[in-house]
């Protein structure tokens, strides 16, 4: 019993030193080159969700900053009514017109580009994954 309530006690532990890190090397690269952006988009959205549960802000933040970047790296053009379709599905409320006039302003897809959107970058990569994939199915 000593050991189980050690290793949970580890566990823990551990996962709060994740947590502590603050934030990973996408996400302060974003807030230090696009701050304006930053602020207006990806963290003002994970405040709204998490409000004062920080570890979680900051959780939300690293992983919205990881699906931009994972979305830029395996964009590809014949897929880009697939992108759109997925930015103005998963807008933040209030947002989708906002998704629609910035969409026809793009000139590439790139963070510099994409971090000035109000999306959920990880379900709109979720979305993107899964209709790209289906697309190629039949």
């Amino acid at each position: 019993m000593k050991k189980v309530i050690l290793i949970l006690c580890v566990l823990l532990f551990a996962g709060s030193i994740v947590y502590a890190d603050g934030l990973n090397s996408k996400a302060s690269y974003i807030k230090a080159n696009y701050p304006t952006e930053y602020k207006n988009t990806i963290r003002k959205h994970a405040i709204e969700k998490w409000k004062d549960d920080h570890e979680m802000v900051v959780y939300r933040i690293n992983n919205q900053a990881d699906a931009i970047y994972n979305i830029v790296s395996k964009f590809e053009s014949k897929n880009t009514n697939i992108l759109y379709k997925g930015m103005v599905k998963w807008s933040h409320d209030g947002y989708e017109g906002n998704t629609t006039a910035l969409f026809k302003e793009l000139k590439s897809v790139d963070v510099k580009s994409l971090i000035k959107f109000h999306c959920d970058w990880e379900m709109v990569e979720y979305y993107y994954d899964n209709q790209a994939s289906a697309k190629t199915a039949y």
